[in-house]
């Protein structure tokens, strides 16, 4: 289902990073919104943090807020994106193979390296952990990875998109 050509789509790769750190750094900034705090720094591009550590992205806020409900809010926000994403992607047949392509990379691919990444890396997680019981985070992220991954498989091979490919061929 992967052309040779659709390693050309890699090229775009600070583009597809630009997106998922808005996406999870905007669930932050919602959540945290929402519960009455004052956004003070929104940024979603790679940078230096004032303690002079690398982030991809941050959010800075002033004002109380359920700190582990932030923390879970770009994995939240994951869950949504790839439940909007995965039903158009595994059901309809796309005259542009990529437009689906990127709509898997968006949709599909962003949501589990972000879930991937901090669940590996620690950050959020490692804050979730510290004020959540291990097991159901644990679990929850493996099983929500599980999950993805298997329908990132069936999207590539048992989409309507796969099938028209086979068929094609």
């Amino acid at each position: 289902m992967i052309r040779k050509q659709d390693w050309l789509w890699v090229l775009l790769l600070p583009v597809y990073l630009i997106l998922s750190t808005f996406r999870h750094e905007a669930a932050h900034a919602v959540i945290a919104a929402a519960q009455g705090a004052e956004i003070v720094r929104f940024v979603f591009w790679p940078s230096v943090y004032e303690t002079g550590k690398f982030y991809f992205g941050y959010v800075s806020w002033r004002g109380g807020t359920t700190n582990w409900l932030v923390d879970a809010a770009p994995y939240f926000m994951d869950i949504l994106t790839y439940s909007v994403f995965f039903p158009v992607v595994y059901w309809v047949q796309f005259r542009w193979h990529s437009l689906w392509l990127n709509l898997v990379i968006i949709g599909l691919f962003s949501p589990i390296i972000n879930s991937l990444y901090n669940y590996i890396r620690g950050g959020d997680v490692r804050e979730l952990l510290a004020v959540l019981p291990d097991l159901p985070v644990h679990v929850c992220f493996l099983l929500g990875l599980g999950l993805a991954v298997l329908g990132l498989v069936l999207s590539f091979t048992s989409s309507a998109q796969a099938k028209a490919k086979r068929n094609k061929n």
